[in-house]
């Protein structure tokens, strides 16, 4: 059917022309504008008062604390800090990076120097919903790089209208990183799809480097190291955003055994993944804070991890060209590889225990296969495999067909290294959703760019791309097709379809109500308790500034002055008690202490937990793990005066309800799995605490009840 009238065209050819090749940009811009407005709408929500604030989630609170630093320290990030985690302290890790910098520096901009809470706060609502609107322009691209541009378009469409974490973690008030590394994430994977198509291009080989022949490997060289300084200011973002290097680095090894087979040179693949991880690692050496190799800090984990990669692609192109040089035939070359890659796990295992248990504990980010039961991930209800109805309410029928275009992109455009690289990149999101819910904010982008590559082949399928060259050429099967394949992506996820979707959620976006519901309680105990340093007619308060900036202590366990002293809670208030108290919990949602607090509040014998909370204060090693005879033995000889005290407790109506097994779980002194024994609960500290008002108890009393 022609879409000419008997009056004439539509609309002329040269309007046509030029909407054809423009569509994409006022398309894009509006989708960015929409992004934007949704996550925003709601910001006015978190004011309190003249200059007072809240935030949703809890992990925002610490945050906060990160950038409120930052904005008094400025232009420094916070350290180590003492005002959690007692009493050790800790190493702020993923908190206190380039998001808080960013934020901080808006902030500052706002503020003229000297930015209010509210002027924080309206940064952090500005900023966090600025990069995710943000994030469809390279997700876009990469669609389009695959499905053309109306793949590209039915990407970000899908993307905007996503109800899941992808949009729950990334609207004002919630001040996390989530959306900044969604953005950083898929920059660092545009910036490689650009040096791999270079590198396809140029095609750079060993001999050009001894022969220094810089001319030819220039712009490769140049690509590739714009692609690790992105992949810099992800991790850096991020830190355990390494995660990219080991899915590029499945990548390489996936691509380079092809090569082989294929019998093309492994070398370009090679020298993008020398130079990327080449500069990735000196770029995260320059950024190591403290030692060790941990998965949730900038330390010695991402520069070798980066120059393992760098070093394996190196010695793969090697051997590829050597076996080329024998008689064992080409199919010996992948399994050759496999035991040297079995063979290298092993050594690192026996040589780096550390680096290997890290290495291998990270399987559980990306790969359900590898969680474990137990662990501090099984208290953590984000840390979840999501159910087939989770996923669903996630990304709708989008994420079934996403299953269908990996399927199909690996069997038919396996060929093609930037297809291929995406295809793995996207394959890894859509297992790390899998793995634990909270990662969805990385399917969705996976998810939308592998319908962005579905929707391209069916508009292959109908010549939409190719046959249309005036408004007369288009047909009505054409844009049906289209418009049915856009509604399978989006109408699941709109209302009145999807009752929990983006219109509704976005207006009703709100301060978490357990965090609204503790705080007059935290502005007590800030307001009513003697100031760290302070307790028992100290003089110290001086000596552990909130805004101060802390050397990583040697052994890690930070000195605290005398009169200093933390507080006793479950880990799901600690970040709250450091920001609205300003008092250091022992336990928090790093999972710090989490065994102790648990021990501690499912003990059944107060002269038990009395003994302790003074182990905690004498710093005994795994003292949740002692018997009552075991830990009186360790406290026998210790100097009172050297220890570092839990003065208070604090117990949330949570606490004594649903999440009550959840403690229990961290610990063996409830079991709950052959029933609820209630006597023996109504015992416990935690019980005897809150419901009764610490009356039986000899060495406690209630002084703030709300």
């Amino acid at each position: 059917m022609s879409t000419e009238t008997k009056e004439g065209q539509l609309i002329d050819q040269s309007t046509f022309d030029t909407i054809r090749q423009r569509y994409h940009i006022p398309t894009i811009f509006a989708v960015v504008l929409f992004m934007f407005w949704l996550r925003f709408r709601n910001y006015e929500t978190f004011l309190v008062g003249e200059d007072g604030f809240t935030l949703q989630a809890v992990d925002s609170w610490y945050h906060w604390r990160t950038t409120e630093w930052t904005v008094e320290n400025y232009p420094w990030l916070i350290g180590h800090d003492p005002w959690t985690r007692f009493p050790e302290g800790t190493f702020t890790g993923q908190f206190g990076t380039l998001f808080d910098f960013l934020i901080a520096t808006v902030a500052m901009i706002i503020g003229g120097g000297d930015p209010s809470s509210q002027q924080i706060l309206l940064a952090g609502a500005i900023v966090v919903p600025l990069l995710a609107a943000l994030t469809a322009i390279p997700v876009y691209y990469l669609g389009k790089q695959i499905g053309g541009r109306i793949g590209g378009i039915a990407g970000i469409v899908f993307l905007a209208v996503a109800p899941g974490q992808f949009f729950n973690r990334m609207t004002a008030g919630q001040f996390q990183h989530h959306a900044a590394e969604a953005l950083f994430m898929i920059v660092s994977v545009v910036a490689l799809v650009f040096a791999i198509r270079v590198a396809m291009e140029e095609k750079p080989i060993w001999e050009l480097v001894p022969a220094r022949d810089w001319d030819e490997l220039k712009r490769p060289a140049i690509y590739s190291a714009i692609a690790g300084f992105a992949m810099i200011i992800y991790i850096w973002t991020w830190p355990p955003g390494i995660v990219l290097i080991g899915i590029f680095g499945i990548y390489v090894v996936v691509q380079i055994l092809l090569d082989h087979m294929r019998r093309q040179p492994p070398d370009h693949i090679a020298f993008v993944a020398t130079v990327s991880m080449a500069v990735v690692a000196v770029g995260t050496a320059l950024l190591i804070q403290e030692p060790g190799f941990s998965r949730t800090t900038m330390d010695y984990l991402p520069p070798i991890f980066a120059l393992l990669v760098a070093g394996g692609s190196l010695f793969m192109a090697w051997f590829s060209r050597w076996w080329n040089t024998t008689d064992y035939g080409d199919r010996g070359y992948p399994v050759a590889i496999a035991g040297i890659i079995i063979g290298g796990l092993l050594s690192l295992y026996l040589v780096l225990p550390d680096l290997y248990d890290t290495l291998v504990g990270n399987l559980d980010t990306v790969f359900p296969l590898f969680i474990l039961p137990g662990g501090s991930i099984g208290i953590v209800a984000e840390a979840q495999p999501p159910s087939p109805s989770i996923l669903f309410g996630e990304h709708g029928l989008a994420f079934f067909s996403a299953l269908v275009a990996v399927a199909f992109l690996f069997g038919r455009d396996s060929n093609k290294p930037i297809y291929l690289f995406i295809g793995v990149w996207a394959a890894m999101t859509l297992s790390m959703g899998i793995t634990q819910t909270r990662f969805n904010y990385y399917t969705a982008l996976g998810v939308a760019v592998l319908n962005a590559y579905l929707v391209g082949k069916a508009v292959e399928l109908i010549n939409l791309d190719r046959a249309v060259s005036s408004v007369r050429d288009i047909e009505t099967y054409q844009v049906l097709t289209i418009v049915v394949l856009l509604m399978l992506l989006v109408v699941p996820l709109l209302p009145p379809v999807a009752d929990h979707n983006v219109i509704d959620r976005s207006g009703a976006t709100g301060p978490a109500t357990y965090t609204e519901k503790g705080e007059p309680v935290y502005d007590w105990m800030n307001d009513n308790t003697p100031e760290v340093g302070n307790y028992g007619n100290a003089s110290n308060a001086d000596e552990i500034d909130y805004y101060g900036d802390y050397d990583i202590p040697e052994d890690s366990n930070f000195d605290y002055p005398e009169g200093a002293y933390g507080v006793m809670s479950w880990w799901d208030y600690g970040h709250l008690l450091t920001t609205q108290a300003e008092r250091p919990p022992h336990s928090n949602p790093f999972q710090h202490n989490v065994e102790t607090s648990a021990t501690y509040l499912t003990e059944t014998d107060e002269e038990k937990a009395e003994l302790l909370l003074d182990a905690i204060a004498a710093d005994v090693s795994d003292p949740s793990e002692l018997s009552k005879e075991e830990l009186q033995n360790e406290l026998e000889n210790v100097d009172e005066s050297e220890m570092e005290p839990i003065q208070y407790v604090s117990i949330h109506d949570r606490d004594v309800g649903g999440i009550f097994p959840a403690i229990a779980q961290r610990t063996d002194n409830f079991n709950i799995d052959d029933g609820f024994d209630v006597e023996k609960y109504e015992s416990t500290m935690i019980a005897e605490l809150y419901y009764d008002d610490a009356d039986g108890l000899e060495n406690y009393r209630l002084v703030k009840e709300s």
